[in-house]
């Protein structure tokens, strides 16, 4: 396969000269160094350490209905970082799906991690929430390692500069971005996140397309925006040279390839009752509007109104309604809207600047407009901080940004981060509504 044209940091063309997206070439040497995996597990190890700090004063931090009754320590401490959907995670990877008689929501959420935080429970005897924290931890540290390899390898070529930095800062503000407590937590982010970096370290270093195919598919059973993964795959494939008949033989066996998860999953919902689709029903039980039609989904999307609603104290989906007695500078419900916007002003800054590649590009616009068409209107932005705490390529391009900074505003930007992580995570060990 000839290496496919993307996108990438490149000199600005001169006066009356057209602008070109020069050929990646593909270095074959290995780009993961030792100096990789030990910056990463730096970051991991010290964002990680604020986390914990954080849960382990939660008792001492919140006060009224939501205080922890755990002394801060041992298996209580753990059991902090299971709530909301962990709860449901937790619950499927002890009794399953059930048998689809109970109406329970369970099908919404994906089996690959719950499986995964299974086999473990079975191999080692773990309790299910020690071994569920096992796995995301174990997922998160792989993926910051493979973040570093293919921000090096990035550059090896030809993208972004040559400043090493940039990866590493870009990690720093992906470690403690202030929803990043998720990644800690029994959720499915961490495995996502790190099948994304496989796929996209693969494709840089142009490994065997069934490969790729077997990595998107296993992202299809982890997170229902895992098809962004696949539509990514497509386009890697179609730009890879040869003829267009053979181009299209490739995407015709590639296409449901990299769909095994999904069909998998469903299969199985098939086989247990009849409902193939069940996650797609799954995912209407929680829903803060009632009543809406389809057209007035539609009409409001247009007009981006679920991000203003938040903020109309007459909306259904009014940040103050669920925050529990939560300041807005504490509310996660108040702050949804505002990291979502900065994550698509990133991305639209990294398609200007040419700080993503075409993969990365069409890979972070999926992830952000899936979300937002599906959920967006129906949660009022809920979990849509968590969301951007799973676009990787997002904090490439805020990497890049703060290489560009005086050393002072980019400590600034950090701290605020490591603050607003910590301040999040004692919430969160307290029960408070952070979604």
């Amino acid at each position: 396969m000839a290496p496919c044209q993307q996108r990438g940091t490149e000199d600005q063309p001169a006066a009356g000269e057209s602008h070109t997206v020069r050929a990646v070439q593909h270095p074959t040497s290995t780009p993961l160094q030792y100096d990789d995996i030990l910056s990463a597990i730096m970051v991991y190890s010290l964002t990680t350490a604020l986390v914990l700090a954080a849960v382990i004063v939660a008792p001492q931090l919140v006060n009224g209905p939501r205080k922890p009754t755990f002394n801060g320590t041992g298996d209580q401490v753990l059991k902090a970082m299971a709530a909301w959907d962990g709860q449901w995670y937790l619950s499927i990877s002890e009794s399953g799906y059930g048998d689809g008689r109970d109406k329970e929501p369970k099908a919404a959420f994906f089996p690959a991690y719950p499986l995964t935080v299974r086999a473990l429970q079975g191999l080692t005897g773990f309790p299910s929430h020690v071994a569920a924290l096992v796995v995301s931890h174990a997922c998160l540290l792989q993926a910051m390692v493979l973040f570093l390899a293919y921000t090096r390898q990035r550059q090896r070529c030809g993208i972004g500069p040559s400043d090493c930095r940039v990866g590493l800062l870009a990690l720093w503000a992906m470690a403690l971005f202030p929803t990043s407590f998720f990644l800690r937590a029994i959720y499915s982010e961490p495995s996502f996140i790190l099948l994304m970096m496989w796929l996209l370290y693969g494709m840089s270093r142009r490994w065997h397309i069934g490969v790729l195919a077997l990595i998107a598919g296993a992202a299809t059973a982890t997170r229902a925006v895992g098809i962004v993964l696949v539509a990514v795959l497509a386009i890697h494939v179609w730009c890879s040279g040869g003829a267009r008949w053979q181009r299209s033989r490739r995407l015709a066996w590639v296409l449901p390839f990299s769909c095994w998860g999904i069909f998998a999953y469903s299969a199985f919902l098939g086989f247990r009752d009849g409902e193939p689709l069940a996650f797609v029903d799954a995912h209407a039980e929680w829903c803060w509007r009632p009543g809406f039609t389809f057209m007035e989904k539609v009409q409001a999307l247009l007009v981006f109104e679920p991000i203003w609603a938040v903020y109309d104290s007459e909306s259904a989906v009014y940040w103050a309604t669920r925050s529990e007695g939560l300041a807005w500078y504490q509310s996660l419900l108040f702050a949804n809207p505002f990291y979502y916007v900065a994550a698509a002003v990133l991305i639209v800054v990294g398609y200007r600047k040419n700080w993503l590649t075409r993969d990365e590009f069409v890979l972070t616009c999926g992830l952000w407009i899936v979300p937002f068409l599906t959920r967006s209107f129906e949660m009022g932005m809920a979990g849509h901080g968590r969301f951007v705490a799973a676009m990787p390529p997002v904090f490439l391009v805020l990497g890049e940004a703060l290489s560009r900074m005086p050393t002072s505003a980019r400590w600034a930007i950090l701290i605020l981060f490591a603050g607003l992580l910590f301040a999040y995570t004692v919430l969160f060990a307290g029960g408070y509504m952070l979604v």
